[in-house]
């Protein structure tokens, strides 16, 4: 077996021999040979392919390239898919994305959203609060709204599409260079900022690797990746009973000090929850996050 892997792996595995523990069985054997002269049965898989399989699988989980994705969403007003699709569609084959992964999901008018979602929706009637941030002493705006229900849709579509990997972008995403090809994320995760503003800007975060950090305080939700699991944890929370701003609810699964500590009370959150953002940026804004502007009112 050692053997097979190293072969189809192209790199030794290395291993290390040592004296059999108590109770082990003195010898070991993976041979399907008996079983097919006494059964004439006959395995649906050869051992290579197994591992060739497990191998592959493992190999996009721990070490997945960048732009390569199960599906990518790009939310985008109807109106506005003849003016923002065609350059969606070049940033991306400008880097070697796979564009028949792409899915044009219509972004919700926050104005009219009944009907968009199976369960019903109830926006946090405690938003507004006596604050100096602008985004907190009104209530949670009619752009707001539609911007989260478009993202909790593209979640519920990773759910079902059963996309182990997702990259979701808005329409104003930018691409302003190359991606290079040979970053890979070599850790699992739940979500992954490929492009965001930090709130602090010039607060420390930690550090994972040469490539990744783990996020502080971040707004915007332009250009970010979900795993199947993330997407599920994001859906079984809650969200849809007491929707706020969506870049606000991603921050609560990541941070534990959050200035509005009342929101952790909202949700059911998970036990973990993996949330890393590249160390610099890949995919920019053009909008400046006016997410007014993007989920705009009236047609």
């Amino acid at each position: 077996m050692i053997a097979v892997v190293g072969r189809i792996s192209g790199r030794p595995v290395a291993q290390t021999r040592a004296l059999a523990r108590v109770g082990d069985p003195e010898r070991l054997v993976a041979n399907a040979d008996l079983a097919r002269q006494m059964l004439d049965w006959v395995p649906e898989y050869s051992t290579g392919r197994i591992v060739a399989h497990t191998l592959g699988l493992a190999a996009k989980k721990f070490a997945m390239c960048l732009i390569d994705f199960d599906k990518i969403y790009i939310i985008i007003l109807r109106e506005r898919q003849l003016e923002f699709a065609a350059r969606c569609i070049q940033y991306l084959t400008q880097n070697n994305f796979d564009i028949s992964k792409v899915e044009f999901i219509d972004a919700v008018r926050g104005t009219a959203y009944e009907g968009r979602l199976a369960a019903p929706v109830t926006v946090y009637a405690e938003w507004q609060i006596d604050s100096s941030n602008t985004w907190w002493n009104r209530p949670v705006s009619a752009g707001e709204i539609g911007c989260s229900l478009s993202h909790l849709i593209v979640w519920q579509k990773i759910r079902s599409a059963k996309a182990e990997h997702a990259l979701i972008l808005e329409e104003d995403f930018k691409i302003p260079s190359s991606i290079p090809q040979d970053i890979r994320i070599e850790l699992d995760y739940d979500l992954l900022y490929l492009g965001r503003n930090k709130v602090r800007a010039h607060q420390e975060e930690e550090p994972v690797n040469n490539q990744l950090v783990r996020p502080g305080y971040s707004y915007c939700t332009h250009a970010y990746a979900l795993t199947l699991a993330g997407a599920g944890k994001l859906l079984d929370a809650g969200f849809h009973k007491q929707l706020i701003p969506v870049d606000e609810y991603l921050n609560l699964f990541f941070i534990t000090q959050h200035p509005r500590q009342e929101l952790y009370g909202l949700y059911q959150f998970p036990t973990e929850f993996q949330a890393y953002a590249l160390r610099n940026d890949l995919i920019r804004q053009t909008s400046n996050g006016d997410i007014d502007r993007l989920f705009q009112t009236t047609p």
